[in-house]
């Protein structure tokens, strides 16, 4: 669905807006680079999603996002190795990954700059108002350290000096 609404805001945007079939044609020699960098963004939000859901089916009986409350079923471990060592939601970013490869690899400029940044803040939103509380309910002072030393959705950039 997200594909056809791009293709159809794309196609308006064409439409209206001078200048940007040229604006496409001054960067095909990019074309490449930017299947290439759109294969690895969906590889890695791939592999991502896939080693966190072994993550969570090794140390947990739901899984996130499940259709229902985790109320019932609560956490027995706080996770921070592997990706949650990197992110507090690695699921989040995965999804937010592979939606962005996919509007690169498409080529549908709304894709990758309007719904990735749409879907991000309401998936982040969801994240931060809903489970975030109930994690901290649950695993309390633990998680409001690893709140404080671990970012929500983007990874910290470290730069090592010699």
């Amino acid at each position: 669905m997200v594909i056809v609404l791009s293709q159809g805001l794309d196609y308006l945007i064409q439409q209206n807006i001078p200048g940007v079939i040229e604006v496409q044609l001054l960067f095909a020699p990019f074309n490449l680079l930017r299947y290439l960098l759109s294969i690895l963004s969906v590889c890695m939000g791939l592999v991502i999603i896939i080693e966190t859901i072994l993550i969570l089916l090794r140390t947990s009986e739901v899984l996130p996002f499940a259709p229902f409350l985790h109320d019932s079923v609560p956490p027995t471990e706080l996770l921070h190795s592997q990706w949650f060592s990197v992110v507090r939601h690695p699921m989040l970013l995965g999804y937010l990954l592979i939606l962005a490869g996919l509007g690169l690899y498409l080529n549908l400029v709304s894709m990758t700059f309007w719904w990735v940044p749409l879907i991000g803040m309401v998936g982040l939103q969801y994240v931060l108002y809903i489970e975030e509380p109930r994690l901290v309910q649950w695993f309390g002072k633990p998680y409001r350290n690893y709140q404080n030393r671990v970012p929500a959705l983007i990874p910290r950039i470290k730069i090592v000096h010699n």
